[in-house]
């Protein structure tokens, strides 16, 4: 559920559990994070360019160099993509100026949000540099493109995301591993509300200050008792992490 706020501002109640307000992000912060994505696409672009004239591979052949131009290429198209999907909303550029792309319930947003909103940056981009997206984005409430309407996601401050490439790395291969260590039973138990629960609170703890990240945690969890059972580790934090990451 959604409820209007102030202007540039919204509040989503996921459920009775969780009611906080976010900071929609407006066209310079967006914008700082687009140029810095596009400097680290380009910097990587020809980074391997030149990785492989030093190593005599480039311009060997056509071949190569077709290849290595159509990788690189595909690679530049799909990078908000492939970070977006990979992340939970983030690129490195969102990443280190503390914005992040949610659901507009506050729920994770998916691989198919991710996909529609970046193909219709076509549209965003017309007729040069952006003038529609950020014209739009003007216009509407909750500072949103048209990729952003029609996926139906928001860009939002996360400023406890505003850390530094490696640490943006770790996090990568963090969420992307499985604890050995801690069993979980009853997953199958939960439903598709309880689910949304947990993804809603994972997101949003990391803008919470300690105390209020292991109230809500331990909140959590203790309403999940009965149907799901957590071994190895005794952290609520971490308990909600694992079931976050196997949902």
């Amino acid at each position: 559920m959604r409820q209007e706020s102030g202007q540039g501002y919204i509040e989503i109640q996921n459920s009775e559990l969780l009611f906080l307000q976010s900071e929609c992000a407006g066209v310079g912060s967006r914008t700082a994070a687009y140029l810095l994505d596009s400097l680290i696409r380009a910097v990587f672009f020809f980074g391997i360019i030149l990785l492989l004239s030093l190593m005599g591979l480039w311009g060997q052949s056509h071949f190569i160099s077709f290849m290595t131009l159509s990788l690189l290429g595909l690679f530049y198209i799909s990078y908000h993509f492939l970070f977006e999907s990979a992340t939970g909303g983030k690129t490195p550029g969102k990443y280190l100026t503390g914005i992040r792309v949610i659901k507009f319930d506050g729920s994770r947003v998916t691989v198919i949000d991710s996909l529609i909103r970046n193909v219709l940056r076509i549209a965003d981009i017309l007729p040069l540099f952006y003038f529609i997206g950020s014209l739009v984005m003007f216009m509407e409430r909750h500072n949103r493109r048209i990729g952003d309407l029609v996926s139906e996601t928001l860009v939002i401050h996360d400023r406890a995301q505003k850390k530094s490439i490696a640490e943006f790395v770790d996090t990568i291969l963090l969420e992307s591993a499985i604890s050995k260590q801690i069993k979980i039973r009853g997953l199958e138990e939960l439903d598709e509300k309880e689910k949304e629960v947990i993804k809603t609170v994972y997101l949003r703890t990391e803008t919470m200050k300690p105390d209020e990240r292991v109230l809500i945690c331990e909140k959590v969890l203790k309403r999940l008792e009965g149907k799901v059972i957590v071994e190895g580790t005794k952290d609520c934090e971490v308990a909600l992490y694992e079931l976050y990451k196997r949902i």
